[in-house]
């Protein structure tokens, strides 16, 4: 069975999935039925669920570490742990999120990917660290 396709785009107001319609009957749609999601210009495949514990993570530790005042408090929050616990397959929304703003990124990638792309000059400069991280991953998908 092929699954339904999905497109995840991010835009400044947060993440909108736009997904292709239902069986108009429910009764034929099989259980197990998984839906796909790419994000944009990625082609990276990713389940739903992947998405949405992203997303709910993402929030909860937003709203958790708002008037945090340490780099420390900030990552080590636990959803920001489960974040980076789900793997590769996180990579592409994090890079999204980097893209639209979001900083704090490189320890959770780190952890992902293995790697660290950011120059030493290039710390405390969160554009900078974006378009590293960012550069890296466009490498990755050749």
């Amino acid at each position: 069975m092929t699954p339904t396709t999905a497109v995840l785009d991010v835009d400044s107001s947060g993440v909108r999935i736009e997904t292709v319609p239902p069986p108009l009957n429910w009764m034929e749609m099989p259980l197990n039925r998984q839906i796909v999601i790419s994000v944009s210009g990625s082609g990276v495949p990713m389940t739903r669920y992947l998405a949405d514990r992203f997303m709910a993570n993402l929030k909860s530790w937003r709203d958790e570490t708002l008037f945090s005042s340490t780099y420390e408090e900030i990552v080590s929050h636990p959803a920001y742990h489960r974040i980076a616990a789900l793997g590769s397959g996180a990579i592409p929304l994090i890079i999204e999120d980097m893209r639209s703003g979001g900083g704090f990124w490189t320890e959770a990638l780190t952890r992902i990917t293995g790697v660290d792309p950011v120059p030493a000059e290039a710390q405390g400069d969160n554009q900078r660290i974006a378009d590293s991280w960012e550069t890296w991953y466009s490498t990755q998908q050749r």
